[in-house]
């Protein structure tokens, strides 16, 4: 489903890698690409705000350099990359998120069935020495 949303935006993007006008192509180009932070990274989650401070930063030095007619194709593009960047940080957060999951599944479920264990010897123990000793 992500990746779809992902592959649509890219069909979006496309169109302004072809603009006739350089500097919005340059632009589209620069700002495509721009980094969201790895999956297995703990950056993904810190350094997010960081990322993203400096992602709205660089873009807001980038249309100050541009004239006034562009300015409003910038921010239609800026629009566009801003929802594919959204859509792939949910997707490196969910991809995360099932690391993390797995790594509690495969501790957690054997950690239960010691603990089930240790429950069972508990209780045939108890009765073994409360009844059958008397």
């Amino acid at each position: 489903m992500l990746e779809e949303q992902i592959a649509a935006e890219d069909v979006a993007l496309q169109a302004w890698f072809n603009t006739p006008e350089g500097a919005l192509r340059d632009l589209a180009r620069n700002f495509s690409s721009a980094p969201v932070g790895s999956a297995g990274q703990f950056s993904l989650v810190v350094g997010r705000g960081i990322l993203d401070w400096g992602y709205q930063l660089n873009w807001w030095l980038e249309r100050r350099r541009l004239n006034p007619s562009q300015r409003a194709q910038a921010r239609q593009l800026e629009a566009l990359v801003s929802r594919r960047r959204a859509l792939e940080i949910q997707l490196a957060s969910l991809t995360m998120a099932r690391r993390l999951l797995a790594l509690w599944h495969s501790i957690h479920v054997p950690l239960g069935m010691v603990l089930f264990s240790a429950a069972t010897i508990h209780i045939v123990a108890a009765i073994y020495y409360a009844t059958l000793l008397r």
